[in-house]
């Protein structure tokens, strides 16, 4: 996941930091390092400016190892619905979906992010487990979760990982894989 819009409001520029991490990552991948692409991350919080700038990026950049648009960022207060517009423009582009949903606010998000911004992952998904429709959902779509056991355990959605739901989900029938997240966790 790579936030350009970050670096644009950090004055770097976005397309000049994408620029850069693009050279260097086909500079690793050719001299046999490991084969990399990026998800362009919008920060929910920053909706309003960062959804239409990562579109416009991903509409007139013609970047050969960018895959996919993705959301990040904080979900309280920050529908996953509110990124339609975005998310349509760059699957119009070409572009995979993804969204990081139902770890910190409920399932009504992780259904959100399948049915409004028609996502291929979910990024977290653990609080699907909160509705069996939701569950449903992912199983008969084949959308699958990327579980980040402990920052769940971290962000206290879990009381400990003996506790978690992804056998609850691996029942249900979702896809999963076994994730990390940022780096405190």
């Amino acid at each position: 996941h790579f936030t350009p819009y970050n670096h644009e409001l950090f004055g770097f520029g976005g397309r000049r930091a994408l620029e850069t991490v693009t050279r260097r990552l086909q500079a690793a991948e050719a001299a046999g390092g490991v084969v990399t692409r990026l998800i362009t991350d919008i920060p929910s919080e920053a909706r309003g400016k960062g959804g239409p700038y990562t579109a416009d990026l991903l509409e007139n950049e013609a970047n050969p190892i960018v895959v996919a648009i993705g959301l990040g960022g904080p979900e309280a207060g920050f529908p996953r619905k509110d990124m339609k517009p975005f998310f349509e423009r760059a699957r119009a582009a070409g572009y995979a979906t993804v969204a990081h949903a139902g770890e910190t606010a409920g399932a009504e998000h992780v259904r959100e992010a399948v049915l409004d911004l028609g996502v291929r992952r979910v990024q977290h998904g653990v609080r699907a487990v909160e509705d069996e429709a939701t569950l449903r959902l992912l199983a008969e779509r084949q959308v699958c979760c990327d579980v980040a056991l402990t920052s769940n355990e971290c962000r206290k959605v879990v009381k400990a990982v003996a506790e978690h739901p992804l056998r609850q989900m691996m029942a249900a029938g979702v896809p999963v894989t076994l994730s990390t997240d940022d780096p405190p966790f």
